[in-house]
């Protein structure tokens, strides 16, 4: 009788410490690194830039992450196609990090993500964004996050969302408003531009700004946030600008993707919030893009 008693006082306290747990959703992460390209010009960092991000969201902020390294456009789209059953449910956050080359066709207004095994003048396998925009309409997910470190990937942003977290008064209604509505938004390197592959020792002078916001921040992260404190580090040591906004006809409601501590995701007070980083030096660099 003690035995089963027992037994039972451990599954309550199982799905007690779950259900805290879960009060934020689950997180689930795609990192794809792109650097060894076959016809292209090879780049410097994604690689580096891909395991460090996938390591803080693991390690840090709870995520479960799938991580592409130098995969094919047949290996890339399979991941991206796989996140309608990874990410199924409602309460679930979804962030997407591609560091690697992009190119923008300015006569069609056609914005690409470039695998591996991209060819300089055949456009068969690299991958329009407009396919990660269609995905994010079926996707189950309500908040969804993505983050793309290539030349011109500002086309995927509608507008600045102004979806700012503020600091005191009434930051838990609005981090519930948040959490409760669906939200489609991007953070990226630069707009409609090319943008360096370095700048930041090992990283790009981009995911080195997007890094150390994320390794020295103990609080709360609203997607807004992420981008005010990474966009005067980047704009000061490169001639880029981040952007941050709604991303087109995927559904964007209100709401916004949150960052939340592993350590925050347990606590049943709502945590607070992140308002500050440094700015970081320039180093040697080299462009993602401008392949044709």
């Amino acid at each position: 009788m003690l035995k089963r008693l027992l037994c039972i006082f451990l599954v309550i306290l199982i799905f007690a410490g779950s259900a805290v747990a879960s009060s934020f959703g689950r997180f689930h992460a795609l990192v794809i690194g792109n650097q060894d390209y076959k016809y292209l010009t090879p780049l410097k960092t994604p690689r580096a830039d891909a395991l460090a991000v996938a390591e803080v969201l693991e390690k840090q902020y709870g995520f479960e992450v799938e991580l592409l390294l130098d995969k094919t456009w047949q290996q890339t789209m399979e991941a991206i196609t796989g996140l309608r059953s990874t990410a199924n449910r409602e309460s679930d956050n979804l962030l997407i990090y591609y560091a690697g080359h992009g190119y923008l066709n300015k006569k069609t207004g056609v914005e690409y993500w470039q695998p591996i095994d991209a060819a300089r003048d055949n456009d068969i396998f690299w991958i329009p964004t407009s396919r990660i925009t269609s995905m994010l309409k079926e996707i189950r997910a309500k908040h969804v996050l993505v983050v793309a470190d290539s030349c011109y990937s500002g086309s995927l942003l509608t507008r600045d969302s102004g979806a700012k977290l503020p600091d005191g008064s009434g930051l838990d209604e609005l981090l519930r408003r948040m959490q409760e509505r669906r939200s489609r938004t991007a953070l990226t390197s630069g707009g409609e531009e090319p943008v360096w592959d370095a700048g930041g020792g090992s990283h790009s002078v981009f995911a080195k700004a997007f890094l150390d916001a994320l390794r020295e921040n103990q609080k709360i992260l609203d997607g807004y946030t992420i981008f005010d404190l990474i966009r005067r580090p980047v704009a000061l040591n490169a001639p880029q600008t981040p952007q941050y906004g709604d991303i087109r006809m995927t559904g964007h409601e209100w709401g916004d993707f949150l960052l939340v501590p592993k350590a925050l995701q347990e606590q049943k007070e709502p945590p607070p919030v992140v308002t500050q980083t440094e700015q970081r030096r320039r180093d040697d660099f080299a462009w993602r893009g401008n392949n044709k």
